[in-house]
């Protein structure tokens, strides 16, 4: 997409860090990719000069996501954001885009009254048919299973086995 923003955002710029260094490994282990972007560590930006569009990794700081006009947005660890600021103020921003994506990745979280949890009950509503809304894609890996059972460690961890381990689960 021509002049796209994609931004990775979460509770620290730390944390927001992490999927760009995800993707910054991606694109140098592709010389396709590598040959197209420029790899800014140092302000964790990513930058592809061809469509002058940019990926950058912010911290929950609100007021500094406003005037964003965003393509691509990915909320790690949704249940710790201080509040909903940043995630409304990032959700708003992509209202000029064809076809934006919003992704928030999260843990379950605690905290019945924020954003994390509106968005966990908006897609239940999604998978049990109460709320119908296509542009809305709801994946939620939980189990209602026994806890203690390595069946419901499967179910709600997808990765088990490839990046966490039963072992540290068990211990856990």
């Amino acid at each position: 997409e021509s002049s796209g923003e994609l931004y990775s955002a979460a509770s620290t710029r730390d944390q927001a860090s992490l999927v760009f260094s995800i993707a910054a490994e991606m694109i140098r282990a592709n010389p396709e990719l590598s040959s197209m972007c420029k790899i800014r560590d140092s302000t964790r930006r990513i930058l592809v000069p061809r469509t002058s569009s940019v990926y950058r990794a912010i911290p929950s700081d609100s007021s500094a996501a406003h005037g964003f006009n965003a393509s691509v947005v990915i909320v790690d660890e949704l249940h710790a954001l201080p509040n909903r600021l940043l995630f409304d103020a990032l959700s708003t921003s992509t209202g000029a885009r064809s076809e934006p994506i919003l992704l928030s990745i999260t843990t379950a979280g605690y905290d019945l009254t924020s954003v994390c949890y509106e968005q966990r009950q908006y897609a239940r509503g999604c998978l049990d048919g109460t709320i119908t809304d296509d542009s809305f894609l709801p994946i939620i890996h939980t189990s209602d299973g026994d806890w203690r059972k390595p069946s419901a460690w499967r179910e709600s961890n997808p990765s088990l086995g490839h990046t966490i381990t039963e072992e540290y689960i068990r211990e856990q």
